[in-house]
């Protein structure tokens, strides 16, 4: 009787090809140098210095994303003969995880095992600056457009006109939602909508100053903003006029009427990890490149500090993979309007500065993905008048 070799465990790493029979271990260099290269292609060739550490997190250290992971996984199988399932490269969570993943044998010198004291503390300090700064601007906003009423008289103000907002809200946006989910088709719930979101955005009495947004190109595109505050998409869709897809996470399907207008108006939900792909495969209708355009968050969420956040590469994919162009649209004052955290709106004036379309270039879809995402964040941050957290 012949005795076969144990079969490997599911999801355990494969080799293939010549190495197959050289019982040679994967040195945890060559592991390291594939994800150093991944990272400084994600990062306009600046090495990962001391992010780069057995404990540093994948996602939040460097930037390596679940459409950064498949790369990664690409890289790791053409350098390196090693297969790894994207089931488990979508659970990894830091560098050590990856390389007990690959097996790699250990390192002839320890690699730093936290991020650079240093580093974080100027990232800590630009963020607190960001949030100091947004908070004094809220403030003299507070003197320069009002006359000058002492602390009370200030607070009685804004508590009234916070609770004047969300009624606004609630007596436009709740039959909005109800009117769009009866009106037939697609493109009529999206015209009574936009119609709504520009009544809601006068009755508040938000000055709103929107550049010339191209007529809403006829062609399909990818429209990516900056996500400051729950005000965006209310802002977005008072000067959009034509219909657009919203990217939306998962859990605003289950919320009651919110999440069927949504739906009636063709979003994707999906996870924040999950590539939109795998989102808009299963979307009702299906996304069709050839005639959709896409409204997408690239940050993935926000919060109450000021700043500019990394970008997700899944927007920048979707555009690179169906070659259409992808079009930048910076936000500014949405955060001072309804931060994160925030109960009662504020009245502060909204700017929003649209770019001209950036046209996929010629490459590989990942590095096509990459150059697409640098141009369109580069605009937003020079209109959005926030700092920098990447």
């Amino acid at each position: 009787m012949t005795n076969f070799p144990p079969s490997p465990p599911v999801g355990a790493p494969t080799r293939s090809g010549a190495l197959a029979a050289d019982a040679r271990p994967i040195r945890a260099e060559a592991v390291l140098a594939a994800v150093a290269a991944l990272y400084a292609q994600l990062h306009r060739g600046r090495p990962p210095g001391d992010a780069l550490g057995c404990g540093s997190n994948l996602d939040r250290d460097l930037g390596i994303d679940s459409l950064a992971r498949i790369e990664l996984g690409r890289r790791l199988e053409d350098r390196l003969c090693l297969k790894l399932p994207q089931a488990t490269l979508a659970t990894l969570d830091t560098v050590d995880d990856l390389l007990r993943a690959c097996g790699a044998a250990p390192m002839r010198r320890p690699t730093g095992q936290k991020r650079n004291p240093r580093a974080f503390a100027a990232a800590a300090g630009s963020r607190a600056d960001g949030q100091r700064e947004d908070a004094h601007a809220d403030t003299n906003s507070d003197v320069a457009n009002g006359p000058r009423m002492d602390v009370g008289w200030r607070r009685c103000a804004h508590v009234v006109y916070g609770v004047f907002a969300w009624l606004a809200v609630a007596l436009i946006g709740i039959p909005a939602c109800v009117a769009a989910l009866l009106v037939p088709g697609r493109r009529r719930a999206w015209d009574v909508t936009h119609r709504s979101a520009r009544w809601l955005v006068r009755i508040c009495g938000i000055p709103l100053s929107a550049g010339p947004f191209a007529a809403d190109p006829p062609y399909p595109h990818v429209l990516v903003a900056n996500h400051c505050s729950y005000m965006d998409a209310i802002m977005v869709l008072a000067v959009l006029r034509a219909p657009h897809r919203f990217v939306a996470t998962s859990w605003l399907a289950h919320v009651p009427l919110l999440g069927a207008w949504l739906r009636k108006l063709g979003a994707i939900f999906i996870e924040r990890t999950e590539p939109i792909e795998s989102g808009g495969a299963r979307a009702d209708p299906a996304l069709d490149m050839t005639r959709d355009s896409l409204v997408v968050f690239p940050e993935g969420t926000f919060t109450a500090a000021a700043g500019l956040r990394p970008f997700h590469l899944g927007a920048f994919q979707v555009a690179a993979g169906a070659r259409v162009p992808v079009i930048p649209v910076a936000l500014r004052g949405t955060r001072s309007i309804l931060r994160d955290g925030q109960v009662l709106l504020r009245r502060r004036p909204v700017t929003i500065t649209m770019g001209a379309p950036l046209e996929c270039p010629d490459g590989s879809m990942f590095c096509a993905a990459v150059r697409l995402r640098d141009a369109a964040r580069d605009y937003i941050l020079r209109y959005c008048a926030e700092p920098d957290l990447s």
